[in-house]
This record gives C-alpha cells, structure tokens and sequence, in this order.
C-alpha cells in the first residue's frame, strides 16, 4: 500500500521507505542482517555497477580526489564494497535496539536535503578548488548543486 501512495505522491520516499524496511527488517538479528549486508556488498554490487561509474571513481581515486557515496540507501549493505575501494560512504543508517534491527532510521533517510546536511557534516567543502557530484534520482539534485562539476545520469 505504501508504494502505492509513494507512487501516487501521497506519502513521500522517507516515509515510505521507512514502511518497507520495518515490514522487511523489523526484529532481525542486527549482526545477521549486517552478514548478509556485506556479502551483498562483496558479491553483488561488483556485478551490477555500471563500468562507466566503476572508471570514474578509479579515476578520481588516480588523482587523489577525496571520493564518497552518498546513497539513499542503508549503508549496512554498500559498506563493505565502498570499504574495498578506500571510499567513504554516508547512507541511511538503520536504527538498533537491544541487538535487532527495529525497522527505523537511526537519524533521517539520507535523501534529498538530507544529502546536502551529510556531506557537509563530513566535508568542508570550502577547502576543495573542484566538487564533482553524480546523480541518478531526483532525490540527488540538491547534493549536485554543491558540485562545481554536476553529472545527472551519467552512467545510465
């Protein structure tokens, strides 16, 4: 019901997405779902990121750009991978209670405006001659309007 009215702009993504993690994650095992979360991370995203997208943050890494993530998603399962490339990562982050995941956001879903409120959180972005950003939602066009060099579907 809650993609339903996401789709119809009736509720929007946060909450709508806070519905789905608690329908699927609620009461598990927070060190099984981080397992798993990493065996995603190791076996999966390697297989489905684009090459295009794979060639330009090994370039930025090459000229010794600082390079992070910044993703709607829990980071409990794109760590692993960004960890494998030396790459920060700030995502949602999936709140715990007495080792379990409750379903909820410890802190908010990491969309839209909220991008712009983390990335600022972990860089100054004043000490940078050059930001470059890529995006591929419309949840990303207020963290590409940081960049000085802004990508929208580049890789797509």
């Amino acid at each position: 019901m809650h993609i339903v009215g996401y789709s119809f702009k009736l509720i929007d993504n946060s909450r709508a997405k806070q519905h789905i993690l608690t329908y699927f994650f609620a009461g598990w095992n927070a060190t099984a779902l981080k397992d798993l979360g990493q065996k995603y991370a190791l076996e999966r995203i390697p297989q489905i990121i684009r090459p295009e997208a794979l060639k330009r943050i090994q370039w930025h890494l090459s000229e010794g750009h600082e390079v992070a993530i910044v993703s709607a998603s829990p980071e409990i399962w794109i760590s692993a991978w960004s960890n494998t490339l030396g790459i920060k990562l700030i995502g949602t982050l999936l709140e715990e209670n007495e080792g379990n995941i409750t379903g909820k956001y410890n802190g908010l879903n990491c969309h839209g405006e909220e991008k712009v409120s983390r990335i600022k959180r972990v860089f100054n972005l004043e000490k940078y001659d050059r930001i470059y950003a890529y995006g591929d939602s419309p949840g990303d066009q207020p963290m590409l309007s940081l960049a000085d060099e802004a990508y929208s579907r580049q890789f797509s």
